[in-house]
């Protein structure tokens, strides 16, 4: 077939802005797609907890997240958390990672199970039977000091 368009003309699907500007929807469409299946760290509702052997088990539904699984929910453990410092948490992100954080933010959590009866079952059943060194702020990096 052929073009019937002027030379130059940005309307022509040939032409280099009208591809990029068709690449720039592209990517829109696909961040916002991406967007509704991503929880949204400070916007979220502690369904349930529990704090067991220093451990802690969160469920967390995260209402911005339109296209998560388990109605948004997600099912959390957080090893060696003190119940009162994670009362403190205003955002909780549930990815995993080593970013460093601060008072008011979750640790990453140490695991994630299916936000379902059996996944709290198993949450439970994990933090229970999980207890995580203690590093002492006095000791160093020379791996002394960790209570076993």
């Amino acid at each position: 077939m052929t073009c019937r368009h002027r030379s130059g003309d940005p309307d022509c699907s040939s032409h280099p802005s009208y591809l990029r500007e068709q690449e720039r929807i592209k990517f829109a469409e696909i961040g916002e797609a991406l967007a509704k299946r991503t929880p949204n760290p400070d916007d979220y509702e502690v369904v349930e907890v529990q704090n067991l052997c220093g451990n802690i088990v969160m469920k967390v539904q995260y209402s911005s997240c339109e296209d998560c699984s388990f109605d948004s929910m997600k099912v959390m453990v957080f090893l060696n958390v003190d119940l009162l410092a994670a009362m403190k948490w205003r955002r909780i992100d549930p990815h995993f990672d080593d970013k460093p954080r601060t008072e008011k933010e979750a640790p990453s959590p140490n695991a994630r199970f299916p936000a379902t009866h059996q996944g709290w079952l198993d949450a439970i059943k994990y933090a229970t039977t999980r207890k995580q060194p203690v590093m002492r702020s006095s000791d160093t990096n020379s791996g002394e000091g960790w209570d076993k």
